[in-house]
């Protein structure tokens, strides 16, 4: 096994992912309870839009 070294940054991306991901499943359990799932789906696909479109214009901007 090699002696290499990871950034402080990729591991603390990795450990958010993580804890992203594994938070996911109780939550949608929970929220599933009180909202349809088709609601559900379009709350995920909206914030994940609002984040992509934001990393979008911040790497090539508004032309």
């Amino acid at each position: 096994m090699s002696d290499e070294r990871y950034s402080p940054v990729a591991l603390a991306a990795l450990l958010a992912a993580v804890i992203m991901w594994a938070s996911s499943f109780p939550l949608l359990k929970l929220a599933l309870v009180h909202l349809p799932p088709i609601t559900l789906a379009a709350i995920r696909y909206s914030i994940a839009a609002v984040f992509m479109i934001s990393i979008l214009l911040a790497k090539f901007g508004m032309r």
